[in-house]
């Protein structure tokens, strides 16, 4: 009898999973973010979004669910399809409801129409999903904040070896460092610093908007099919741009350059000289956050693109930061989208700087400060403006992917994001 019952003990230990917790040097040490739960499950994967008080989205590899803990996995899916026919119901009216309230252009008026037709006959027919239809990558795990024991979550950068170790199928990546994913995509000669990844890809292809996620759905159609509100500028200093935008002042314009380039507040020094007698509103005084939004809500918008740069005279940096921020229910703005791309602008972009310097006003700027002494700092401007312009060029590329992927279809891919 103690024979068996310690064979039977035995058999327990070696086939049930270790229930260890990992440490935090264990966790800081891997690519992936971790979660635990109250209860003892865990799921490691990559945090999608997080609401303080509310919960946690985690995108998790459905095979190392199925893996590690396959009832969960059951769980998830089984709370997926549930879901469906109730999702579908709820993006319909969503749908009418936008419809009435906010479309009005001829163009997003046919593509809006058109997509509700399509979500109207899915309803009525509900065909069951196709035989060879392929499950998604990556499971959304959804987390209420009570269940919620510890969070790890990685940097970005160590992040993003994770992200690109699942884009080239790399085994165990949940269980291996960030030396050793790095050593592994150096071996196949993948740039994992630059390589880019488009997560919701990875996604399921259905997935619930809750009722921000939605606004911030529309508030892209809005954007990219009818009216486009749009920013640019340097630090706190931004201008509107685009074919409704008005040109600022020359003394504005390049009081604003130079705030930005030259690292400091000089607009009392261009009042008298350049006849910039307002000059642009000092940084503590307004936000570019603030002009932005107090237009959008003027003529209604529900969202608009910006593009800031950020000079560092010091290490010769620019850096270029590219934003879509939308409105939320309850009226407060957020940003949904954000790249940053930084350069070395102690290199010389001659094509670029003589373009700069042929714009009509720049060239009345330049005029402007002739005879008062800044001579230098408008051409360390330029020289910053030009490694701007290249920054900007490939962070506008990376916003035309965002708006494509967005504004496709009202019911895909998941859109997810932290709040500022």
């Amino acid at each position: 009898m103690r024979a068996a019952w310690l064979m039977a003990l035995l058999l327990a230990a070696i086939s049930t999973p270790s229930q260890a917790e990992i440490t935090r040097e264990a966790a800081a040490r891997l690519g992936v973010d971790i979660v635990l739960l109250k209860g003892g499950r865990e799921a490691r994967g990559c945090i999608v979004q997080r609401r303080e008080g509310d919960r946690l989205t985690i995108a998790v590899r459905r095979a190392w669910l199925e893996s590690r803990q396959q009832g969960w996995l059951a769980e998830v899916n089984a709370a997926a399809a549930n879901e469906n026919h109730a999702a579908l119901d709820t993006l319909i009216a969503r749908t009418r409801d936008w419809q009435t309230a906010r479309v009005t252009g001829q163009q997003l008026t046919g593509l809006v129409q058109s997509e509700l037709d399509v979500f109207e006959r899915r309803l009525a027919n509900n065909p069951p999903p196709a035989v060879d239809d392929e499950p998604s990558e990556f499971v959304l795990v959804s987390i209420p904040e009570d269940q919620i024991r510890r969070v790890y979550a990685q940097t970005p950068e160590r992040r993003q070896a994770a992200l690109v170790a699942w884009r080239e199928h790399l085994d165990n990546v949940e269980s291996s460092s960030v030396d050793k994913l790095h050593k592994q995509l150096e071996a196949r000669m993948i740039d994992w610093h630059s390589a880019t990844v488009d997560f919701s890809d990875w996604l399921p292809k259905q997935a619930t908007d809750d009722e921000r996620e939605w606004a911030a759905r529309t508030a892209i159609y809005e954007y990219a099919f009818q009216q486009r509100l749009e920013f640019q500028g340097t630090g706190d200093f931004i201008v509107r741009t685009g074919d409704d935008a008005a040109n600022p002042a020359a003394g504005d314009l390049l009081a604003g350059l130079l705030q930005g380039s030259i690292g400091g507040d000089i607009s009392s020094l261009l009042q008298g000289a350049l006849g910039a007698n307002n000059g642009p509103v000092p940084p503590k005084a307004q936000t570019w956050l603030d002009t932005a939004t107090r237009i959008a809500e003027a003529e209604d918008v529900h969202g608009f693109h910006v593009t800031r740069s950020a000079q560092d005279v010091s290490t010769t940096t620019v850096t270029v930061e590219d934003r879509f921020v939308a409105r939320m229910p309850d009226g407060s703005w957020e940003t949904v989208w954000l790249t940053s791309v930084a350069l070395d602008a102690s290199q010389e972009r001659s094509e670029l700087e003589d373009r700069i310097r042929k714009d009509q006003q720049v060239t009345e700027a330049l005029k402007l400060v002739q005879n008062v002494g800044l001579g230098g700092q408008v051409d360390t401007a330029i020289r910053f403006g030009a490694a701007t312009m290249e920054a900007q060029q490939t962070a506008t590329a990376r916003f035309a992917e965002f708006l494509e992927r967005y504004n496709q279809r009202l019911d895909g891919p998941a859109l997810k994001w932290n709040a500022d």
